[in-house]
């Protein structure tokens, strides 16, 4: 059997069938040739598999999944090859129907695997620094703003903070929420002023924490 295109134009499901082409969606063109050579072996006839391919391809141009493909409202991913609704792929004005070639699971990926290279964290970092001086005076009026309306909780954010970065020079790891909470309630409770002495009062609490 002559090889099948791979062309990124259209894509049938391995099987051929309804039930895999509603579970599954679409896969390569590639994956056809293979499926027929499990499926068929030397004793069955080119009109059999003739007549398979036809009734099976009958059942594909009547699935629900393929007339919404030639309605425009769902859209071939170009790296995963699954068809999915159009709201399963980022905007981008110049790709075919106003949306990225990539649906955003794959687009996600990549990005996390370039960020994670030591290319990816240099331009984050410079991107990231070129917008915060950018945008700077606007987010410090917005928080300003947050901070007026959330005056109770934007102090225990404050305090908390401060009372982390305190434990990290001092060798200490505390990631929870609710226990620099209760750190920070304890030292103004007890009216410690130094944080020598809330480690000292505090020793068996910390070294559970202790790096």
């Amino acid at each position: 059997m002559a090889k099948v295109s791979t062309v990124k134009l259209g894509a049938y499901p391995a099987s051929l069938t309804l039930e895999f082409f509603e579970e599954q969606g679409y896969v390569k063109y590639k994956d056809l040739d293979k499926y027929f050579g499990e499926c068929f072996n030397e004793l069955e006839t080119y009109l059999d598999k003739e007549s398979f391919i036809k009734n099976s391809k009958r059942n594909l141009l009547n699935s629900v999944k393929y007339k919404q493909f030639l309605n425009d409202e769902v859209k071939m991913c170009s790296k995963c090859f699954k068809v999915k609704p159009l709201n399963s792929y980022y905007n981008q004005k110049e790709g075919l129907f106003g949306k990225r070639s990539l649906c955003t699971s794959c687009d996600s990926a990549i990005a996390k695997d370039y960020r994670s290279t030591e290319v990816g964290k240099k331009t984050l970092r410079k991107a990231s620094s070129k917008y915060y001086l950018k945008n700077k005076e606007f987010h410090r009026k917005i928080n300003r703003e947050w901070r007026k309306k959330n005056k109770e909780l934007a102090k225990s954010i404050q305090n908390r903070s401060r009372m982390k970065k305190k434990l990290k020079l001092s060798g200490y790891i505390v990631e929870d929420a609710s226990k620099l909470d209760f750190l920070v309630s304890f030292k103004q409770e007890n009216n410690i002023m130094y944080y020598d002495d809330l480690f000292k009062r505090l020793e068996g609490i910390l070294n559970d924490y202790r790096v």
